[in-house]
């Protein structure tokens, strides 16, 4: 039972040491549209594009952005860049990845065609808008 115990309380420690985006990452507004994001790298966040901690970093730049008001419309990112910072004693390299984004900007208003009325009699300046 006391192994047990034991167990989960690591367990609960280790939960509430897992990394988030504001340790792993650092956002920067650009005004008026622009935006950059800097995650660094783990042995647990590798900089592969194709893997669980992308989807991780790229929820954590969606929720800066938000925190930040910035874009109503949605954003597209410019570019994704992986800079090697320095190789740490636990033989995984540290690398930053760098995206680089901006604001969409509101989408064109609508315009809403009217189809001409016939007037039959009377005076025309009352059908126009009918």
């Amino acid at each position: 039972m006391r192994r047990l115990t034991g167990l989960a309380c690591v367990l609960l420690v280790a939960g509430c040491m897992w990394p988030d985006g504001g340790e792993l990452g650092e956002f920067t507004p650009y005004p008026p549209d622009d935006f950059q994001f800097v995650a660094e790298t783990t042995m647990f966040f590798p900089p592969g594009s194709q893997t669980y901690a992308e989807g991780r970093r790229l929820s954590w730049l969606d929720q800066n952005v938000r925190m930040n008001g910035m874009c109503r419309y949605g954003y597209a990112l410019l570019s994704r860049e992986v800079i090697f910072e320095y190789q740490s004693t636990l033989i995984a390299p540290t690398d930053d990845v760098v995206y680089r984004g901006r604001c969409l900007p509101p989408p064109p208003p609508q315009v809403v065609e009217q189809t001409p009325v016939a007037c039959t009699g009377g005076d025309p300046a009352k059908c126009i808008g009918r």
